[in-house]
């Protein structure tokens, strides 16, 4: 009996994977049985995470076939219900519904690059607008300002870390929100004695494990403190998303970079913002990090999509979209990965989505599918092929682990229903 159900080893199949949970970037393999996702272990790539990954990584796959999984289109009904539709049903009632409307997207920084680029894409041809934001956090328009000058096409990397003389650390919990990056700065600590400064308004364990210098300040008193740090050229200055909350800090972290020559690396928690980024799923940027502004740029961008042209104002962001659907301004709107309790005022979000006509592309029933009017499932990131870019903007490649699955990615849906636009 010890051998009835010991597995066979053909049907196990192992795929070169990415992490799709941080920023980080780490080389993972997922191993597969019979469609089924197993487990998941880390890579080894000496660049990036040394064939370490952290527990998130290695456990947190299962969501991929929770009983939850949307299987099957959805329509809302006359009666206000979401029903079961086939493709070609659901496809033709979300065209219908965004044809000749003011609409926007919204793609949270869970999408692959590809995924982005379709978003970007489909925003600017089918829909015919810049309004589009990966951002489904709090976010500002120095935020937004600082992306476009400072992190688009720039390339600090986890070497760069290896040979700095100082890192601090400004709106960034290394440990919780970017757990490679941890590893890698207190690798540099205990070898060489590597200086950490941390501007915050509270400790953490990780300042501890790195002794690292806090300057504690007020909430909103960031900016003046960066601006008082002794850097140099060999320096590398982390900065993490929670900046965009802190008014002026964006712009006293590019002020300190100026003055003293020291790298930017913008570390964003989640694995899909940098590409998203790269792939002008921003209202303020195309394809490439080139500004929407730039008409040689719109030039070049509508010449390789073969349209005439493209949308000239720089779009909305996620807030203002949200307030764009709110107060009737806005028509529609499509979602992708996105979910209220991602938004700073989720209550509020919910209650303008359901003003306007929604088309939600999830893998999961959310608080947004819940008032979408038309809902398409999509595949989870074993399903599908593609790439995440990392906070240093390197490319994180994979394959579909799960041969026969027969969903589809968001950029090959974005097709579908633009051809039937």
């Amino acid at each position: 009996a010890s051998y009835r159900f010991r597995a066979r080893p053909f049907d196990l199949v192992s795929t070169p994977s990415a992490c799709e949970h941080c920023a980080s970037g780490c080389d993972m393999r997922t191993d597969v049985r019979r469609g089924k996702t197993l487990r998941r272990l880390a890579g080894d790539d000496p660049s990036v995470n040394e064939e370490w990954n952290c527990d998130k990584g290695r456990w947190a796959f299962k969501y991929v076939t929770a009983v939850d999984r949307l299987t099957h289109p959805l329509i809302r009904n006359s009666a206000g219900e979401l029903v079961q539709a086939s493709w070609p049903e659901a496809l033709a009632a979300a065209a219908a519904g965004l044809k000749g409307k003011r609409a926007a997207v919204l793609t949270g920084g869970r999408v692959t690059t590809e995924d982005a680029y379709g978003y970007s894409k489909f925003a600017r041809i089918a829909l015919g607008t810049n309004d589009i934001d990966y951002r489904a956090r709090v976010t500002s328009d120095e935020e937004r300002d600082f992306l476009a000058a400072h992190v688009a096409g720039s390339s600090t990397t986890y070497r760069d870390i290896d040979s700095a003389d100082h890192v601090a650390l400004i709106a960034f919990e290394p440990e919780e929100e970017s757990p490679i990056v941890f590893l890698r700065l207190n690798k540099n600590f205990k070898k060489r004695g590597l200086k950490v400064t941390a501007v915050a308004t509270k400790g953490s364990i990780a300042m501890d494990k790195l002794k690292a210098e806090f300057i504690k300040v007020a909430p909103g008193a960031e900016a003046a403190a960066v601006a008082g740090l002794a850097l140099t050229a060999k320096s590398v200055i982390l900065v993490g998303e929670r900046a965009s909350e802190s008014a002026g800090l964006f712009s006293a972290v590019a002020a300190l970079a100026a003055k003293t020559g020291a790298k930017i690396a913008y570390i964003p928690r989640r694995a899909g913002e940098r590409g998203a980024l790269e792939a002008g799923a921003l209202g303020n940027l195309l394809p490439g990090g080139r500004p929407v502004s730039d008409a040689a740029a719109r030039v070049d961008i509508a010449a390789a999509w073969g349209v005439d042209s493209l949308p000239t104002t720089p779009g909305r962001s996620t807030s203002e979209i949200i307030s764009a659907l709110a107060a009737g301004d806005l028509d529609a709107v499509v979602v992708g990965g996105v979910d209220a309790h991602d938004l700073p005022h989720g209550r509020e979000a919910i209650a303008a989505l359901k003003k306007g006509f929604v088309v939600s592309l999830e893998i999961a029933p959310s608080s947004v599918t819940a008032v979408a009017d038309v809902v398409l499932p999509v595949a989870a990131i074993t399903e599908k092929s593609g790439s995440f870019l990392n906070w240093e903007g390197r490319a994180r490649a994979f394959d579909s682990a799960v041969a026969d699955s027969h969903n589809r990615s968001d950029v090959r849906i974005l097709s579908m229903l633009a051809d039937a636009l």
